[in-house]
């Protein structure tokens, strides 16, 4: 059972590393969510589907560590944007 959540780690980094911060701040954010919210949400669905609910205590440790992959590159991205510019207000 763990061996099938923990196979999505390196599509989903992939996919949002083709997203690229250019201009517009909302469109980037979007895009990262979408993809990393989108896989998580479909990829819990399944496990619950194939699964006991007595194992999901892993899916939920997965979904965590993916939660907190997206909080890290959005935390990287916006670090270079000052709070007080257009882009950060926009």
């Amino acid at each position: 059972s763990c061996l099938y959540v923990f196979t999505f780690r390196h599509p989903l980094t992939t996919l949002h590393r083709q997203c690229i911060f250019e201009g517009s701040l909302n469109e980037y954010v979007y895009q990262i969510s979408y993809i990393y919210f989108t896989i998580i949400r479909n990829t819990v669905s399944v496990y619950q589907s194939c699964f006991s609910a007595g194992m999901m205590s892993a899916c939920i440790k997965w979904a965590k560590e993916h939660v907190d992959d997206f909080n890290i590159v959005l935390t990287r991205q916006l670090s270079s944007v000052d709070p007080d510019s257009p882009t950060w207000i926009e």
